[in-house]
């Protein structure tokens, strides 16, 4: 469940907080068990970067007193218990001491109370964050290094933004990049244009050798953008037949085709997307590509687009071990077909932009870098299916590189997303019949969007 942030101050102020149970974590909420507990140094970062990654993502508010737990069926912890705590707990004052010592620019932001219709002196707290404009941008964490011990120990800035349901600070070799790339200043995207127009239009088609080669090294360079090169990881990719030129990949930032890559097509408001919510940026002439928390999304000249993103919990692996209770990855299946379906869905709208159209194309799927032992693991069915951890199929590899063709146009997203999960399935060893969130016609199989959609109401 999604709620406005109309209707949690709304929930809060008429004290029904019973409201905000099943709500999802997103990018303008956070839940909170616990206050921060400020007199230790460790909660006093913590605070300064959910407050200043609130900023940086346009706003939000900070719940505190909801008890969370993550849904495999959701891209966000979902609210399932209220949790409402002592006043003095929660001591506004120090807050906003806290919050203008540790973030620079000086935030602006609102520490309300609400007190508890059941539980006299106690209720929950709420940090409002005010959508700042992008002149200010960006909010950063300024202040000293805290060890182990919670004692300070150096100087120290950080950035931190918050993306789809979760806070991810950036390390500083991200920050440096950012930083070299423009991504605070813009300084060399006209650079990049220029180059653009200098490289020569005639492009050649290559063998499928040559081809495979290069997806490679694009979704190496990908990977190393979302300091993934040497985790798990999970990859897709689509590239034409022949090489096309994509109308408005470098013209100019509001064309159709980089809304897409901004805004990819989702099934489900916390779904399990494509997108990152990062900022497509031209790189070197060659591509746009959209990094952010741990994930990235590239499209080059030639047509070629690619997703990667962590091929553990943090994104194909989502949920699974907190739902099963076992050391090993086991994938999501809801995870696994729905990125696979909405990447099909988003290549298939940016294929529909060439004029000259696309007379075929390869897609493919990579799992890369998982763990020999215990091994990766898939479970056949939906994800309704309790698998204990010996239920589930292992996988026979710790990379693998899945492909097909399809020379049918226009591109069936159904269809194809089908024909590229069936490939992962076999390769467990596991029957189609077991592939789920799958229409059956005669003897045609695709995957259905709604089947998809009906987790929600699980």
């Amino acid at each position: 469940m999604e709620l406005s942030g109309a209707d949690i101050r709304e929930s809060l102020q008429s004290r029904r907080f019973s409201d905000l149970r099943g709500t999802v974590e997103s990018i303008h909420f956070e839940a909170k068990k616990e206050p921060y507990r400020l007199e230790d140094a460790r909660q006093k970062l913590e605070l300064a970067k959910d407050v200043s990654a609130m900023i940086n993502a346009q706003g939000g508010v900070i719940v505190i007193g909801l008890q969370t737990k993550r849904s495999p069926t959701h891209l966000g912890d979902e609210v399932i218990k209220v949790h409402p705590f002592p006043r003095s707990r929660m001591d506004s004052d120090v807050y906003y001491d806290v919050l203008h010592q540790w973030i620079y620019p000086a935030p602006a932001v609102d520490i309300q109370w609400y007190d508890s219709p059941d539980d006299p002196g106690k209720g929950l707290g709420a940090i409002w964050v005010d959508a700042e404009p992008h002149t200010l941008n960006p909010y950063l964490m300024v202040q000293a290094g805290v060890n182990d011990c919670g004692k300070l120990t150096e100087l120290l800035f950080g950035y931190a933004v918050r993306t789809f349901a979760c806070v991810r600070p950036m390390r500083v070799q991200e920050i440096h990049a950012l930083i070299r790339e423009g991504r605070f200043g813009r300084a060399r995207e006209e650079s990049d244009r220029r180059r653009h127009e200098l490289v020569d239009n005639e492009q050649k088609k290559v063998s499928a050798q040559s081809r495979r080669e290069q997806l490679r090294r694009r979704a190496e360079q990908l990977l190393d953008a979302a300091a993934l090169a040497s985790q798990p990881a999970y990859v897709l990719q689509a590239t034409p037949l022949e090489p096309v030129e994509i109308p408005g990949l470098f013209t100019e930032r509001d064309s159709e085709v980089v809304h897409l890559l901004r805004k990819p097509p989702r099934l489900r408001p916390h779904g399990f997307t494509v997108g990152t919510g990062g900022d497509p940026q031209i790189k070197e002439g060659e591509a746009r590509c959209a990094v952010n928390a741990g994930r990235a999304l590239g499209l080059w000249r030639d047509g070629t687009l690619i997703f990667v993103a962590g091929g553990d919990a943090d994104f194909l692996c989502w949920a699974t071990q907190e739902r099963e209770g076992q050391d090993s990855l086991l994938i999501n299946q809801l995870v696994l077909v729905e990125s696979a379906y909405t990447f099909v869905l988003l290549a298939a709208q940016i294929f529909g932009l060439v004029s000259t159209g696309v007379s075929g194309s390869v897609f493919g799927l990579h799992i890369k870098n998982m763990p020999g032992t215990p091994p990766l693991r898939l479970g056949p069915g939906p994800l309704a299916n309790h698998l204990g951890p010996h239920d589930a199929c292992a996988a026979p590899k710790t990379d693998k590189w899945f492909e097909i063709q399809h020379d049918r146009m226009p591109l069936e997203p159904g269809k194809v997303a089908y024909l590229l999960v069936r490939e992962v399935y076999r390769w467990f060893e596991i029957e189609d019949e077991y592939i789920p969130y799958v229409n059956v016609s005669g003897d045609t199989e695709t995957i259905n969007p709604d089947a998809i959609k009906s987790e929600d109401h699980r």
